[in-house]
């Protein structure tokens, strides 16, 4: 009997069930079965966590590691979210961002979070921070508790004061014994670094870092060691700073000149540090046609500060696309993605202003490894989320278009269907393998509903009446707490929205406590679509599908009937074909107005 092996056995051969709830069943088994199973569920879980999802950079504790990880699968394969905007407490009258006199247009969040799970509570801790124009609004999540803080910087709502750039320090390399710490860039060339107490309005600044006025400030990153290094990029220099100092204000401990690689004009996009002492940058083209290749370079100091230095690779955007594109193009965001338990890495995900994303592989080529587009929405690129090396998240600029791709770069392990009794049979739940649906990747419209002239503070909810439309702008940034999160910030104009991808039977039997801070007034109905497959635009119908919010299923006739492969919150309705010739299907874009006109593509 399997009951009677030593505990040892025992937690090795329980690691090697392929879902949740087989382990479940083993330990329901017997009551000499159930202690060892609870005696041991870090070592059960810890193996289970690694084999089925091994691209995932999953923390302990393992059996909240492995509840999390199974029903956010099952939730990203059934296409269930629930997207709801954060809205922070109603705002003092002198804190409150607003418009300008004769302003037409609204901010564009940053957005930076991350969670961390405390040794003593197994309980998760998250923080989440975005740039509202001149002001900062910062949250902490833990369990049922959550604070709230904001920060006003004098003259808020004047453009030229924007937040660019805001990056939230992780618990190893934050210093602040008070609190949480963070650095941002704002429009005015500022670069400071921040403390602020949770739940207080205590806010410092602790540092300024110094660029001299005649230098131009295109685009900033943050190392992700212990010791921090912020890089500061033009079009012709790299200027570092070390994040931690004992100064109020700093000047550049390093400046790198870069050798120049192209005649036409040019400036810096964007940069990502791959690890301490290689650092990605996407150029931008201001003149000519010509496709603009990302750039690395080598970080460590040279031995002559006057050496211009050259880029260690120049990765090429469409070599393996077959067909050069004629229009100039670049990278507008750049995203690592990182492989389990390293600190740096060669894998370089890029969303391009063509429509494409572009995966990258440093040791192998310097062209892209593969490329992903869509054949409906060829919008440009401007956010990419990766989610460990499974799926990555891209936002498109038009049509409030959140895209999901699968990248599956080690295959797939989990399947939720495993954890179904009879699965492989035809049954009365529609989540056989063989009735399951296409698997087609999905655009996601975040089609809210926005009133013109509005106060950006104003919540989404209230923003009816005859000047209300949709919202068909750009979703300029997405974060998530961590790998295995369930959770996707996406920051469209003057808003973030929060999706949970969480099933709508979990959400009823309130797992994972998601509707302890569910406000229904906040909840948003949003759409999607299964995108035509490459090669099959003509052939592969394209369904739009609506949610209905989880209290409303039981008044709608299509709440009773559970598509394969769909969450029960989603009934389908046809979209109206368009006369191209490729038989797709789009939205009419809308320009999309915002601040911070420095970071628009040209």
């Amino acid at each position: 009997m399997i009951d009677q092996l030593p505990q040892e056995l025992l937690e090795q051969i329980l690691g090697y069930l392929p879902t949740a709830s087989s382990i479940t069943n083993v330990s329901q088994a017997n009551r000499k079965l159930y202690a060892a199973v609870r005696k041991g569920e870090n070592v059960i879980f810890h193996d289970f966590v690694k084999r089925q999802f091994p691209t995932i950079a999953a923390e302990p504790p393992w059996l909240e590691a492995g509840l999390r990880l199974t029903s956010r699968s099952r939730a990203w394969d059934r296409r269930a979210f629930v997207a709801r905007e954060c809205v922070p407490p109603r705002a003092k009258s002198n804190e409150a961002v607003q418009n300008g006199r004769n302003q037409t247009f609204g901010f564009m969040p940053v957005i930076d979070s991350y969670e961390t799970v405390d040794a003593d509570q197994p309980k998760v801790r998250e923080v989440l921070a975005w740039g509202a124009g001149g002001r900062i609004v910062a949250r902490t999540t833990k369990g049922k508790s959550i604070k709230w803080s904001s920060f006003s910087f004098p003259e808020d709502d004047r453009p030229e004061n924007d937040i660019l750039d805001l990056r939230l320090l992780r618990p190893h390399q934050n210093r602040n014994q008070q609190g949480e710490s963070m650095f941002i860039r704002r429009a005015n060339r500022e670069l400071a670094l921040l403390h602020w107490t949770p739940g207080k309005n205590d806010w410092v600044v602790a540092a300024t870092y110094l660029v001299p006025p005649e230098t131009a400030i295109d685009c900033v990153d943050l190392s992700e060691d212990a010791d921090p290094l912020i890089a500061v990029c033009n079009s012709g220099s790299i200027h570092l700073f070390p994040l931690h100092t004992s100064k109020a204000k700093n000047h550049a401990m390093t400046v790198l000149l870069l050798a120049e690689t192209a005649t036409t004009k040019q400036r810096k996009r964007c940069a990502k540090f791959l690890s301490s002492s290689r650092i990605a940058i996407a150029p931008q083209y201001l003149e000519g046609r010509q496709p603009a290749p990302i750039e690395i370079f080598d970080t460590k100091p040279t031995e002559s500060p006057s050496t211009h230095i050259q880029a260690l690779q120049q990765l090429e955007p469409n070599i393996l696309s077959g067909n050069r594109v004629s229009g100039r193009i670049g990278a507008n965001v750049l995203a690592r993605v990182d492989k389990t338990g390293a600190s740096d890495s060669d894998l370089l995900l890029s969303g391009w202003s063509d429509g494409v994303v572009r995966l990258y592989d440093l040791q192998t080529s310097h062209n892209p490894i593969r490329e992903f587009s869509d054949p409906v929405d060829d919008g440009q690129i401007f956010s990419v989320l990766p989610i460990g090396q499974e799926r990555f998240l891209a936002g498109s600029h038009q049509n409030g278009c959140l895209k999901t791709f699968d990248m599956r770069l080690d295959g797939r392990v989990y399947d939720y269907t495993s954890a179904i009794p009879n699965s492989h049979e035809s049954s009365s739940s529609g989540l056989s393998r063989a009735r399951r649906s296409s698997g087609r990747d999905i655009n996601i419209f975040l089609a809210v509903t926005t009133q013109r002239g509005a106060p950006p503070s104003r919540p989404l909810h209230l923003q009816r009446g005859a000047r209300a439309s949709t919202y068909r702008g750009s979703l300029y940034s997405l974060s998530s707490p961590s790998p295995s999160s369930p959770t996707v910030y996406v920051g469209i104009e003057n808003h973030v929205v929060q999706l949970d991808f969480i099933n709508s039977d979990d959400l009823q039997n309130n797992r994972g406590g998601i509707r302890d801070h569910l406000d229904d007034r906040h909840v948003l109905n949003l759409s999607c679509y299964e995108r035509p497959r490459l090669g099959h635009e003509s052939t592969d119908p394209v369904l739009l599908r609506k949610q209905t919010w989880q209290k409303d299923l039981s008044k709608t006739p299509e709440g009773n009937n559970v598509e394969a492969g769909w969450d029960e919150c989603w009934h389908m309705e046809r979209l109206r074909a368009s006369k191209e010739k490729t038989g797709s299907w789009r939205l009419p874009a809308r320009p999309s107005r915002r601040r911070g006109s420095a970071s628009r593509t040209s």
